[in-house]
């Protein structure tokens, strides 16, 4: 697990373990305890919840009632949307229990915690790698789960977010005037996998790069690319009409 996530979940971890070590004992019973805390959970009394049934997992934690526990405080922590714990929660439960269609549900609230903590193309994209490999792991697991085309639709964003950080990189040494370096990332990027309202900008870049890079041929037959319905149609026009004055 890359350095970010792994310090992101340790943080977590920590918050959690040390939550649950200032719980003090109670002398309401195993079964009383268990109910009192589904209670909240049914109420949708998140934070409640939470703290009851950390009191009994720490208190009870092998109990036969400790697996459903476990998957109730992952859910109220996703449910409060504190997606950072939901994470260490839903993980420590698909690591050590068993029951099939909890872990569906746990695997497919799993891949959704990671898909919101991705953050924009600006920043780094270690969170967006390992959220699509979560992804792929739900999709692959569970086939016929009715969310398979939501996260399958999640994990396309995050695949074109991927690319878009290549062409923001482009653009970025474009600015520079290192037109071999933005060449190279407009290159890199895979235009099967990035969102359709980006394809021609990522066109029209990478022909500006090898203009200035004096490659005409290769910027010509990129900017033919751009049809006129496009909203870069008139730019790539102008580039031609310059590339013919240029070569000609």
């Amino acid at each position: 697990m890359k350095k970010t996530i792994f310090l992101i979940m340790i943080a977590a971890a920590l918050f959690s373990c040390a939550k649950k070590t200032v719980l003090s004992d109670s002398l309401v019973g195993e079964e009383d305890l268990f109910n009192s805390a589904y209670k909240q959970y049914e109420a949708k009394k998140w934070g409640k919840a939470i703290d009851l049934f950390q009191k009994y997992i720490f208190s009870y934690p092998a109990n036969k009632r400790t697996e459903s526990a476990q998957f109730y405080l992952a859910d109220a922590f996703f449910s409060a949307r504190s997606y950072t714990e939901a994470i260490v929660e839903l993980e420590y439960f698909l690591d050590n229990y068993k029951n099939y269609n909890m872990k569906k549900d746990a695997s497919y609230k799993l891949a959704y915690c990671y898909y919101k903590l991705s953050p924009s193309y600006q920043f780094d994209q270690t969170l967006s790698k390992n959220a699509i490999n979560v992804m792929r792991g739900f999709i692959r697991d569970y086939p016929e789960s009715e969310h398979r085309q939501e996260i399958d639709s999640l994990s396309r964003i995050l695949i074109s977010r991927l690319e878009e950080k290549k062409m923001h990189t482009g653009n970025f040494y474009m600015k520079k005037r290192d037109y071999i370096s933005a060449e190279i990332y407009y290159l890199s990027v895979d235009m099967n996998n990035i969102e359709e309202k980006h394809k021609d900008n990522v066109r029209l870049s990478l022909a500006g790069a090898q203009l200035n890079l004096k490659k005409y041929d290769e910027a010509k037959t990129n900017l033919q690319k751009i049809t006129a319905e496009s909203r870069h149609y008139k730019k790539a026009q102008n580039l031609l009409l310059k590339i013919s004055k240029l070569a000609g």
